[in-house]
């Protein structure tokens, strides 16, 4: 008898070490780094030259903040992966397990939200009320508005498509994918962990203040007094940004849920065959399941969202933590930020 094995190719070696999140995390590590380093010269630069250091550094905080809220979402899921990857085994999935990410980022917006609100104005400012009418959107691109909709329309129709498919663990929670065997009524049918109701509710919930913490910042953002007339355009360029950090924040957290859950679903939806041996031979039945080729599609999506979701995550916290301009010699010799000068 003779036996034959596939040689792997190096696209097998590829999908493969993509299943694993740590090799996803890893080049979305190497992506930020890179972009990172080519792109920080031209982002000081530019910075250096359009925007008021003195007005700079008092929108360091919210920026900090920010970046601390982006790297307390990138420590939960690691902290999450290695957790149930090598201190319970992969058994255990707790609730909270996708909803975390979601939960961090609320609360580091809520933390930014504080922070735009208590800040205090230079006293060498005039403080200058708004001349036009002010929304949240003002600040905001349209075009990261509708991707951050998107994404939270994806997750919802994600967890709502998924809980309804789900079934009922011995504990009575919506935790497993049940497929029967076709023409077997004797064979008890498959069961595989799921993204049902019991991890997809939780989401559902986490995501309601997560959108509610961003809207309440960029209305912060927006409302909030300029300095003075010859600061408006240096401010108004700080609150963009906050404004696009913030909005990104959002989508990545989004997108990195989805992914995870887009992972579950396609592993528990994998399964095209099942083998059962007896005394007289095995036999083998097809299981068949409706959305297997949506969960096959899924499924190599979920790596690269990972990645992206992640490389943004780390470039917010490597934008966010870099240290503001220092005083320059004549604002420090005038007592007054050079932008007010004229």
């Amino acid at each position: 008898m003779t036996t034959t094995s596939r040689t792997l190719t190096l696209f097998d070696l590829v999908e493969a070490g993509l299943q694993s999140p740590a090799i996803c995390a890893a080049l979305a590590l190497i992506l930020a780094t890179s972009i990172a380093l080519l792109t920080s010269v031209r982002r000081s630069r530019a910075i250096g030259s359009a925007t008021d250091p003195a007005v700079t550094r008092s929108h360091a905080n919210e920026g900090r903040g920010i970046a601390v809220a982006a790297a307390a979402v990138v420590l939960a899921f690691l902290t999450e992966f290695l957790t149930r990857g090598y201190l319970v085994g992969g058994i255990a999935l707790p609730w909270w397990r996708f909803a975390m990410p979601l939960v961090a980022a609320a609360g580091g917006l809520g933390v930014v939200a504080v922070l735009i609100a208590r800040r205090r104005m230079p006293r060498v400012a005039a403080p200058m009320p708004p001349t036009v009418r002010r929304t949240w959107r003002s600040f905001s691109s349209a075009s990261s508005l509708w991707f951050a909709a998107g994404a939270s329309a994806v997750l919802v129709a994600t967890t709502i498509g998924a809980g309804a498919v789900s079934s009922r663990d011995d504990a009575g929670r919506y935790t497993l994918l049940t497929i029967p065997i076709p023409n077997a009524p004797d064979v008890p049918a498959l069961q595989f962990p799921f993204y049902g109701w019991a991890y997809g509710a939780p989401v559902l919930v986490s995501l309601v203040p997560a959108i509610a913490c961003l809207v309440a910042v960029l209305h912060l953002n927006s409302a909030r007094r300029f300095q003075s007339m010859h600061t408006m355009a240096a401010e108004s360029t700080l609150r963009r940004q906050t404004a696009r950090d913030c909005t990104r924040l959002v989508s990545a957290v989004v997108v990195l849920t989805t992914a995870e859950a887009w992972r579950m679903i396609a592993h528990a939806g994998s399964a095209s065959s099942l083998t059962v041996g007896s005394p007289t031979g095995e036999a083998t039945y097809e299981t068949p399941w409706r959305f297997a080729d949506v969960a096959a599609a899924a499924g190599w999506c979920a790596p690269f969202l990972e990645v992206a979701a992640l490389t943004l995550l780390l470039l917010l916290t490597s934008n966010g933590l870099r240290k503001s301009p220092r005083k320059s010699a004549q604002t420090v010799a005038l007592g007054h930020p050079l932008g007010s000068i004229g």
